[in-house]
């Protein structure tokens, strides 16, 4: 039993020694290490330089009549806006055939006269896109003069394709513009699109324009009276102009016995009378009835408001 002790003995050593070799042997579970993340770059907003000059918006229009034929846009609110450059031909130009005319449907004009206002930019468009941004940069004698700007279909619907027609350019008093030559560029996202130009031409003289020597007579080119018989039909006023434009207005007050008798308000017809001469075409008449009543006739003629002829004639009884 002894030997079988000790035969036993070594083979339990051996045992242990393994079962402990195999346990040390086993991996041991790693500790984790924190990881600590480097800082995210801080993104800021960096404020971009414009590449041209900043500018003030200006108007368009000055006064407007009571009744605009068409729209004028309204003036942008004061935020600065950058001019864009001219480049020497566009590609692919939206804007084309800018045209001048006093009214849409006339023949487009380069010149014209003294005193013209209310002058129509017309131009056709394609391609254009909701949203596009539009300027208008306007020029006098060779000067930047006014600035407009739009968002396309904004404030008018006007689609891809067509012509714009409600573009007018007006003087700022009585008299329509000033005498000069006016010049429009068309832009479209800050891209040039089209260019062209206009002249008022200047009054004749330097002089104020008036009239003068108001007189009256039973024929047009007939003799001065200040007295006519009974039964007379027909009397005219007669008097001479010089320096008139287009634009100027005149009015004409007749008074019977001292009373308000008509009035007459109009805007100078250059087209027939030019800027000198004599108007011989004006007269009060009654072709029926025995003619003109017996009384006290009396004429005031204003030019732009002021009065500048006053004259008056007797029919007798």
């Amino acid at each position: 039993m002894e030997n079988d002790i000790v035969t036993k003995r070594p083979f339990l050593i051996l045992i242990v020694l393994a079962c402990l070799l195999f346990t040390g042997c086993q991996p041991t579970a790693p500790t984790p290490t924190p990881f600590v993340p480097t800082q995210a770059a801080l993104v800021t907003a960096v404020p971009v330089q414009p590449t041209t000059a900043m500018v003030e918006t200006d108007r368009e229009t000055a006064v407007m009549p009571t009744n605009p034929p068409l729209l004028i846009l309204p003036t942008p609110t004061g935020t600065p806006v950058p001019m864009p450059t001219l480049p020497p031909t566009p590609v692919d130009t939206q804007f084309h055939h800018l045209r001048f005319v006093t009214e849409v449907g006339a023949a487009p004009q380069d010149t014209f006269p003294v005193g013209a206002n209310g002058i129509v930019a017309l131009w056709d468009y394609t391609g254009m896109n909701p949203g596009d941004f539009v300027q208008r940069d306007w020029k006098f004698n060779g000067a930047r003069w006014l600035y407009r700007e739009e968002v396309w279909d904004k404030e008018i619907e006007r689609g891809a394709n067509g012509t714009v027609t409600d573009v007018v350019l007006y003087g700022e008093v009585i008299g329509g513009l000033a005498a000069g030559d006016y010049y429009l560029d068309l832009f479209v996202n800050g891209v040039w699109q089209t260019g062209g130009g206009f002249t008022v031409l200047p009054r004749p003289t330097e002089e104020e324009p008036g009239f003068n020597n108001l007189y009256f007579t039973r024929y047009a080119n007939g003799p001065a009276q200040t007295s006519f018989p009974a039964g007379t039909e027909q009397v005219y006023a007669v008097w001479n102009y010089k320096n008139i434009g287009v634009s100027d207005v005149v009015k004409r007050e007749w008074l019977l016995n001292g009373e308000l008798w008509q009035t007459r308000e109009e805007t100078w017809d250059y087209f027939h009378y030019g800027p000198d001469g004599v108007v011989s075409d004006v007269s009060v008449y009654n072709f029926e009835g025995g003619g003109l009543s017996s009384g006290h006739y009396g004429i005031a003629i204003y030019l732009n408001g002021e009065k500048q002829l006053e004259n008056s004639f007797i029919i007798e009884p």
